[in-house]
């Protein structure tokens, strides 16, 4: 049985706040906790070289290595896709050659070592794959090559009562094919981040039984982004999708928290302090033969106090404007709040013809 490398899918570093503050996406959500969806798709195109009869499997890469460095098995990752098929039963392949296909990685390993504020990690990697093919239908012979290459890399240090983490994550692709059909697939991903964490726990229940309390006071910093622009023409049609996302948030919460299991979780008794502040912005753009939409976004959520867990949407803007047309349209949303109210302002709906 061959087997070929086909694909590297960079996974989006999804925050869920559980591990770091539980106020801080509330009332605005991180970045793909509510709505997950895949950055990219992967050309497969060339492997129909290899025969009708495949079998596509997916491999997590690094799951052992952190099972080994960190000594707990409470890394996993949940996996789900679709196979996208473009099928013409009076077109069959005919024929096909793999004419090249070549990967290399490069990853530093996790290293180790010791800083001004405590122990060092630090990891560094990169991989390059192209897979090009000739293939050949009953309505003629296409050329097909894909072209995948990322980096990545990851800081961490920590010590007793702080921690400071940074990863950013670089993704590109580009499928070309050429022949009695054109197309084209491009993207251009990047997504990084960076968080400061510091907190004081003190047991006052014996921590060798589970569960047990603690006191427990951290206050934190993290900001992430998600920086997206692909692009799929064929033929004659061109669809450009961009998107720039990016989130900010601050605060923490001292209060008696009890630990249930012996990862760390945890559920909260009592809160004595309470305080996080989340900004988001996004900047989205849809095309369709360079005509469309851009989308400008933005909100603030607040929560001040140990009673007010849910938080206030303390501001939220939304305007859509067109793209390439003979018109433009703008809408514009805010949410403005009134003491501890929010109200609804419909600021302005206008559609403006161009001279």
């Amino acid at each position: 049985m061959i087997v070929t490398l086909a694909g590297v899918v960079n996974p989006y570093e999804t925050i869920y706040t559980g591990g770091i503050d539980p106020f801080y996406w509330r009332p605005v959500t991180s970045i793909n906790t509510l709505a997950f969806h895949s950055q990219n798709l992967i050309d497969l195109t060339p492997m129909l070289a290899l025969g009708n009869n495949a079998t596509i499997s997916i491999t997590m890469t690094n799951l052992l290595a952190a099972l080994q460095i960190n000594g707990v098995p409470y890394f996993r990752w949940i996996v789900s896709g679709a196979l996208l098929l473009w099928v013409d039963p009076n077109n069959t392949l005919q024929s096909g050659k793999l004419i090249s296909s070549n990967s290399n990685f490069l990853d530093s390993g996790p290293l180790f070592f010791a800083g001004f504020f405590g122990l060092v990690y630090q990891e560094t990697g990169s991989f390059f794959l192209n897979n090009t093919a000739v293939l050949n239908f009953a309505k003629g012979t296409v050329y097909s090559s894909v072209v995948q290459e990322g980096t990545f890399d990851a800081y961490q240090t920590f010590n007793s009562v702080f921690q400071y983490a940074k990863l950013n994550e670089e993704y590109h692709e580009l499928a070309v094919e050429k022949g009695f059909y054109n197309a084209t697939l491009h993207y251009d991903i990047s997504t990084p981040i960076t968080m400061t964490y510091s907190f004081f726990a003190v047991p006052i229940t014996n921590p060798n039984v589970i569960p047990y309390n603690l006191t427990f006071a951290q206050n934190g910093t993290v900001s992430l982004g998600l920086n997206y622009v692909g692009q799929v023409i064929f033929g004659n049609y061109n669809l450009t999708l961009k998107q720039f996302e990016n989130l900010y948030t601050y605060g923490g919460f001292s209060g008696i928290l009890e630990i249930i299991n012996a990862y760390g979780g945890a559920r909260i008794l009592g809160l004595t302090s309470n305080f996080a502040q989340t900004s988001k912005n996004l900047t989205a753009i849809y095309l369709v033969n360079n005509a469309g939409w851009e989308e400008l976004f933005s909100a603030v959520g607040v929560v001040k106090g140990v009673h007010q867990r849910a938080g206030t949407l303390q501001s939220f803007t939304l305007q859509y404007v067109t793209i390439g047309s003979t018109s433009s349209a703008f809408l514009n949303l805010a949410i403005s709040p009134v003491g501890y109210q929010q109200e609804l302002l419909l600021h302005k709906l206008a559609i403006l013809k161009k001279d």
